[in-house]
């Protein structure tokens, strides 16, 4: 085990997108910045807000770097901050979060112990307006399947680095994240510290895509290296009413997933040659999902368009698509409105 002075050596460059989120951003900060050491970094990204974002973040001095840049959307800010970053290594912080403490030092104490992982990443919780909490989002969310089947048996942390002086021991986790990251969203990227040299050095974020950019970023970052999962929560996610893009409908993301989907691993040519089978089973899962959305949009042409390209489709799905005309919509709307009625919609559906 190496010793904390080595262990500390290297710098972090904290990157923090925001939009008129003037309130929430100093949350964010101020559970950064106590994290931080000498030779650290805090940037935040203004995605031209039009609140007083910018006057607020005065107070901070020159203990941040504020860049306001033009409206581009999360991955473009977040993009922009790689770009200023002067560290090797990076984090990223949603204005609207907030890291719990010691998160840093954990990670960087991992990283600096461990060369040959590339990035690593750690449990998370929601909290909700009025207090409540939920907890182990991660495993709730993804199972522990992919803990024992993708990565070598977990270690405690103490037999890796130095332990910082107050934490908790935590188990750790090496593996290969890749496969994984195709059918489920395991990193919550407010979680994420990844080397920004080496294998990584021209990775960004895609900035066509209006959610889950971070998707497409981890799955390209799990394809160049060793990932380490530390079992424990580093950040608090806040559910709330404003803009989130956890609040956006599952039609859209569908759509963003059968993208991202395609252009990552569908393009990955020496993947395919071992997960082929894995891979179009995730794909006709979403078209699957796709057709029912366009049928419950009234859009039949487009649905059927979509289901030829299904090759394995339910039967169910392949006989209502010989259905004629509008039916097959009718049919899959009036099962929206029956299950949107039984959920405590306002109005019960109408024959």
């Amino acid at each position: 085990m190496t010793g904390p002075e080595s262990e500390s050596t290297q710098g972090v460059s904290v990157v923090i997108p925001t939009h008129n989120r003037a309130k929430l951003v100093m949350r964010a900060i101020a559970s950064a910045l106590p994290q931080c050491r000498e030779g650290d970094e805090v940037i935040v990204v203004d995605d031209a807000s039009i609140d007083d974002t910018r006057a607020r973040l005065e107070e901070y001095g020159d203990r941040i770097r504020y860049e306001r840049v033009r409206h581009g959307g999360a991955g473009w800010a977040r993009n922009v901050g790689i770009e200023l970053a002067g560290n090797p290594l990076i984090a990223f912080l949603d204005s609207d979060d907030e890291w719990l403490p010691g998160k840093l030092d954990l990670q960087r104490r991992l990283l600096a112990a461990r060369p040959d992982a590339l990035f690593c990443f750690t449990d998370h919780l929601y909290r909700r307006p009025d207090g409540r909490e939920f907890h182990g989002v991660l495993r709730y969310l993804c199972g522990e399947e992919w803990l024992r089947e993708d990565c070598a048996p977990g270690v405690p942390f103490s037999s890796i680095a130095w332990l910082p002086a107050g934490h908790e021991d935590v188990a750790v986790y090496f593996g290969d994240l890749y496969a994984r990251q195709m059918e489920n969203e395991y990193v919550q990227v407010g979680t994420l510290l990844y080397r920004r040299d080496g294998p990584a050095a021209a990775l960004r974020f895609p900035e066509d895509l209006r959610i889950r950019q971070d998707w497409e970023f981890v799955g390209r970052l799990a394809k160049q290296g060793l990932a380490a999962y530390l079992d424990y929560e580093s950040e608090v996610v806040h559910r709330h009413d404003g803009p989130q893009l956890t609040n956006l409908d599952d039609t859209l993301l569908v759509r963003v997933r059968l993208t991202l989907l395609q252009r990552v691993w569908g393009a990955d040519e020496a993947f395919l040659r071992t997960h082929r089978e894995r891979y179009r089973q995730v794909l006709d899962e979403l078209r699957v999902q796709r057709v029912k959305d366009l049928m419950g949009d009234r859009s039949p042409r487009e649905a059927r368009e979509e289901l030829r390209r299904i090759e394995h489709a339910p039967m169910w799905l392949r006989l209502l698509g010989t259905l004629p005309g509008m039916l097959p919509s009718t049919l899959v709307h009036g099962r929206r409105r029956v299950r949107s009625w039984l959920r405590g919609g306002t109005s019960a559906p109408q024959a």
